[in-house]
């Protein structure tokens, strides 16, 4: 039964994390990303050289496949980390010393899965490690609640 509940609320926990993520994503990230694409259009200047932006659809729905797997893969992070936890194979104070290496690792994260500009890197590493900070914070408030429970 202990077993049972407690895989009901992983998976629950995990669909809520991208549900969240994705949010992220169609909200936030795509109309940054895409005024960041549109900037470069300037068919409107009287100068030498005009640059106009031919965006493609097939480049436009891999930038977006890409996030959208990017995300997933990284909002698992609270989940693996609550699971790591419970099983008490981490401890909080590991996790709480650990925060200047997790932002150097999100920045690395970020670079590795996102496309090949500083912009999207960054965009990627902030929720990585908000969802890092994120984890350690449900899984310190699970933990106050069991221990009120039992």
């Amino acid at each position: 039964r202990y077993e049972k509940d407690n895989l009901l609320y992983i998976i629950c926990f995990m669909l809520t994390m991208i549900l969240i993520n994705l949010a992220i994503i169609y909200f936030l990230v795509l109309p940054i990303i895409w005024s960041f694409f549109l900037e470069f259009d300037n068919t409107m200047s009287q100068e030498v050289f005009k640059i106009k932006f031919e965006g493609k659809i097939n480049e436009y729905i891999t930038l977006v496949e890409n996030l959208i797997i990017s995300f997933a893969i990284c909002s698992q992070i609270p989940v693996i980390l609550i699971v790591l936890i419970n099983f008490k194979l981490l401890k909080f104070n590991v996790l709480i010393k650990a925060r200047s290496f997790m932002i150097i690792t999100c920045l690395i994260l970020g670079a590795i899965l996102s496309p090949p500009d500083v912009f999207s890197q960054v965009i990627l590493a902030i929720p990585l490690y908000f969802s890092y900070e994120f984890g350690i914070f449900f899984a310190i408030f699970k933990k106050n609640s069991f221990t009120t429970i039992l």
